[in-house]
């Protein structure tokens, strides 16, 4: 079964933000089982992509995608054998080019700029919510 990896640079203090973004991550176990990773800083971050991987950088300048575009980029991600597909969330000072240009996708979240804890919450929700797309479950509702 293909999983997901999230590497985020920095500790999620908040209890409630961990609570929420583990919740999501529940319920997606059974279609896209996913793992969290909290690393000290972009060197350690690098270090731990793993390789083979589909690596998805979340960073400002990425492309914005909807919802339903996202699940169907997620699903050919899932369809594909092997490698983990790989979610790098930066620390405050952001990511380095080196890094934003191995990823095979780079996406935003939107225009504004989000603080990197909320990032995590907004990454999870998102999954869940494109696993529930692409099982055909009501949690997501189109117009």
């Amino acid at each position: 079964m293909k999983r997901a990896l999230i590497l985020a640079e920095g500790r999620l203090k908040e209890p409630l933000l961990r609570q929420a973004c583990e919740e999501y991550y529940s319920r997606c176990r059974r279609s896209l089982p996913i793992e969290e990773r909290e690393l000290k800083d972009l060197r350690a971050l690098k270090q731990a992509i793993p390789d083979p991987c589909t690596l998805v950088v979340l960073d400002e300048r990425g492309r914005e995608l909807s919802s339903l575009e996202f699940a169907r980029a997620l699903g050919r991600s899932i369809e594909r054998p092997g490698a983990p597909i790989v979610f790098v969330i930066g620390g405050a000072d952001g990511l380095d080019d080196e890094l934003r240009g191995r990823a095979g996708l780079l996406l935003a979240l939107g225009r504004m700029t989000f603080a990197h804890r909320l990032v995590r919450l907004l990454l999870a929700e998102q999954l869940y919510r494109a696993v529930s797309i692409l099982e055909g479950s009501p949690y997501h509702r189109e117009g």
